[in-house]
């Protein structure tokens, strides 16, 4: 799965938390971290994996491989995001592991057959981190990996939301004849874009919670976004914003409106030889 829920987290959560509320991942710890990894393949290295950017990656020369970052102080985190370049490895086992001042220790072990996870765990704090890469039949390629806490929206997305998973936005270039014959037709850029849209929320939610993450991403900043991830744990996302974003006050009780365009990487996104 994609997204991985472990069963400690809910046991122990408050039971405020719905495990179907929507989670933006957005404030990576990792950002400005110092990174390091135990092998690297070429100029594929480690710091690719923590620069918010997809086009790069970080590479193990062979696995088992370990990709470790270390905060400038004690950083508390509930959740990871990865992203494997082009396409999910095949058969590949990740671990996130935590330092407790002694020796590293289990966050969550998952298997990744996705090339975009999103992982769930009891909350923990460290001051580092480390991302363990074992068996598969090849060696994998990290996009990004990130770690920090999960927020979790005030209230569910129901009707009208496009499920990640069918947001696929394509740009075509189609050729006709004059009198209306097919000459030929070409993807020029295809991937993810779609909407968050969530109404109702409060108003001192919105200005404690909402808005620190929307300067992130107004700032170009990524995140990772799952709108039920209990129910739908493969419908989730690596995204981005292109447009402001800027919520409205919807009502006499202090109730906010939002609405967050994105584009992004889901778990099957494909893309071309990079």
């Amino acid at each position: 799965m994609s997204v991985i829920v472990k069963h400690s987290y809910i046991l122990t959560a408050p039971a405020t938390v719905d495990p179907n509320d929507p989670i933006l991942l957005w404030d990576n710890r990792c950002r400005g971290a110092t990174v390091t990894a135990d092998s690297e393949d070429g100029n594929n290295l480690a710091e690719n994996a923590i620069d918010g950017l997809t086009w790069d990656f970080w590479k193990p020369a062979s696995l088992p491989a370990t990709l470790e970052v270390e905060f400038s102080h004690a950083e508390t985190f509930d959740a990871a995001g990865i992203v494997f370049s082009s396409e999910g490895p095949q058969g590949v086992t990740a671990k996130v592991e935590y330092w407790d001042g002694s020796q590293w220790q289990e966050a969550v072990d998952l298997s990744t057959p996705n090339r975009v996870i999103l992982a769930l765990f009891e909350e923990q704090t460290s001051t580092k981190v480390r991302l363990s890469l074992s068996g598969g039949t090849g060696i994998p390629r990290v996009a990004d990996f990130t770690v920090g806490p999960a927020l979790r929206f005030e209230r569910r997305l129901y009707q009208g939301h496009i499920p990640d998973v069918l947001a696929t936005r394509t740009e075509f270039a189609v050729n006709r004849s004059r009198n209306g014959q097919r000459l030929g037709a070409t993807v020029v850029r295809e991937g993810l874009e779609n909407t968050i849209e969530i109404d109702n929320l409060s108003g001192d939610w919105v200005r404690a919670n909402l808005v620190p993450a929307i300067n992130s991403l107004r700032r170009t900043y990524p995140a990772y976004w799952a709108w039920r991830p209990a129910k739908y744990p493969n419908d989730l996302a690596f995204i981005w914003c292109d447009r402001d974003i800027r919520p409205p006050n919807t009502g006499p009780r202090d109730l906010m409106s939002v609405s967050i365009p994105y584009v992004g990487i889901g778990p099957e996104t494909i893309d071309g030889p990079q």
